[in-house]
């Protein structure tokens, strides 16, 4: 009668030990990223948002009853800023940085803004909405990366604003 394993089963039993945790190291891995990646995606959804509730609410918001509108700048691939503009003296709206607190983010240095990265506008009263100098009559996007995964942020004509799937 046999007793105890032979090393062939015990390295076949280590071998398969071996390449399912293996498997769950490289699951948690991305499972951490794509919860990064959704952290930061929320994050600009909400810096857009504050930045059109501004523009909604100029005349409630410190200094905003001067304000042609808001906006939102993005001055490097993971920060972003929001900005006002005023009527300058030729009555042509300029643009003004670091309007208060907290109206500025930097994402996580694992996340970057892919592409261009023109300047979002709002103009009160209707939202009109701006896209790097251009009027906004299509959806367009933002994308965020962190080199496996894009998450999109969709900005509507009207000042709409959602969070599209990660991929």
């Amino acid at each position: 009668m046999r007793r105890g394993f032979t090393h062939i089963e015990i390295a076949i039993v280590l071998m398969i030990t071996v390449v399912l945790s293996s498997m769950l190291i490289s699951y948690n891995r991305a499972g951490q990223r794509q919860i990064t990646l959704s952290t930061e995606q929320a994050r600009v959804v909400g810096f857009l948002t504050r930045a059109k509730a501004f523009a909604l609410e100029r005349n409630l918001f410190r200094g905003g009853e001067n304000a042609c509108g808001f906006g939102v700048h993005f001055p490097s691939q993971n920060k972003l800023v929001i900005f006002k503009t005023v009527p300058g003296v030729d009555q042509s709206c300029q643009k003004i940085y670091g309007i208060g607190v907290g109206e500025e983010i930097e994402l996580d240095p694992r996340v970057k803004i892919k592409g261009a990265r023109p300047d979002i506008f709002f103009e009160p009263p209707y939202l009109v909405t701006w896209l790097g100098g251009s009027k906004l009559n299509f959806i367009s996007e933002i994308e965020l990366t962190d080199g496996s995964m894009v998450a999109s942020i969709q900005i509507g004509p009207g000042g709409d604003i959602s969070a599209g799937a990660i991929q």
